[in-house]
């Protein structure tokens, strides 16, 4: 008899840590564990670093807006010549091709 409860002892410490085992493995690397856990606030921060990215981007952009709408003619004159290639009229404009460095033989 006293064989039979040490063999029953052993045998619920062995179903005690196999299921013990079993929920650390679960809660760590399951798709709700502890992993992916760490992986979703690395997502998380990157995404609000994005935002902060574009908050800044967008308040430029209102800036540059407020810019345009308190010097039209002159502001609106430099964007159009930098950013679309515009001139005035009776103007020459020329475009030199650019020249690469000739290599050595």
């Amino acid at each position: 008899m006293s064989q039979h409860k040490a063999l029953l002892k052993r045998i619920l410490i062995l179903v005690f840590f196999t299921m013990l085992g079993s929920l650390f493995f679960k809660s760590v690397f399951d798709e709700t564990g502890l992993i992916r856990g760490q992986r979703l606030r690395a997502e998380c921060e990157a995404k609000r670093n994005e935002v902060a990215q574009l908050e800044k981007e967008n308040q430029n952009l209102r800036q540059e807006i407020l810019e345009l709408r308190k010097d039209q003619s002159r502001r609106l004159e430099i964007l159009g010549r930098s950013e679309f290639g515009m001139v005035r009229p009776g103007e020459i404009v020329f475009s030199f091709p650019e020249t690469e460095e000739p290599t050595s033989p």
